[in-house]
């Protein structure tokens, strides 16, 4: 997990050079003029936590921090609720993140553009949050949020983006999106997120999963096939 960090932060830094973050903070009013904690350091400490402001003193960035949270120290360290232009701003690095991809990723995508009317990738990932958040966000353990993502490949466009309690079931949160499945969709998500009411919901739609095979044609075959699940999974 280490080293796939490390990668990851080496891709980012190469990606977004400090003027380019810069710019970007400028373009959504994030910073409007110079001080101490950059756009770079702000999503250092929001999205790496790689050490690399261990020197800085939290106390001295406070000042700084306030313009972008609604922040104060305790005991507990600092408590920080983003504010409008900090998400404006974090929505621009991730969608940005997002438009370098396609590139690398259009020579594959044409070839499934004559076959589905959309490629959705549909994921979850969840993390833990300070107690005093578990009124609000609860998890199995702890105070936990989650965030669900469904990404169409094909026009390189956000479905779903949604913020949720981490012990919010992922075949819920698919159940009640699934009237947004259209005919010749492919729906690439992992198995957490199906039930048979999702499955028979997709296969009424004229949807698929990513054997490319209609549910229903793929449950029929199963009788003396020895086919084991739905589609080609």
């Amino acid at each position: 997990m280490a080293k796939k960090m490390k990668a990851w932060i080496k891709t980012i830094r190469q990606l977004f050079s400090y003027e380019e973050l810069t710019r970007l903070a400028r373009k959504v009013g994030f910073i409007q003029r110079q001080r101490s904690l950059t756009a770079e350091a702000f999503l250092t400490l929001c999205a790496w936590g790689d050490g690399s402001l261990a020197c800085q003193s939290l106390q001295r960035l406070c000042a700084d921090l306030a313009l972008w949270h609604d922040c104060s120290l305790s005991n507990e360290g600092l408590n920080q609720r983003f504010t409008p232009r900090a998400v404006a701003f974090l929505k621009e690095v991730f969608f940005t993140l997002l438009m370098h991809q396609r590139p690398a990723l259009s020579s594959i995508t044409e070839t499934y553009r004559a076959c589905f009317t959309r490629l959705r990738i549909l994921d979850s990932t969840s993390f833990l949050l300070p107690t005093d958040y578990g009124e609000d966000y609860q998890g199995s353990v702890s105070s936990g949020a989650k965030i669900q993502f469904e990404y169409e490949l094909l026009s390189g466009t956000c479905l779903q983006l949604c913020v949720q309690q981490a012990n919010d079931s992922d075949a819920r949160f698919a159940y009640h999106t699934q009237h947004t499945i259209l005919p010749n969709d492919l729906c690439i998500r992992d198995l957490g997120f199906f039930s048979l009411a999702t499955l028979a919901e997709i296969d009424a739609r004229g949807a698929y999963l990513p054997g490319c095979v209609p549910i229903s044609k793929s449950i029929s075959s199963r009788t003396g096939s020895g086919t084991n699940g739905i589609g080609n999974r």
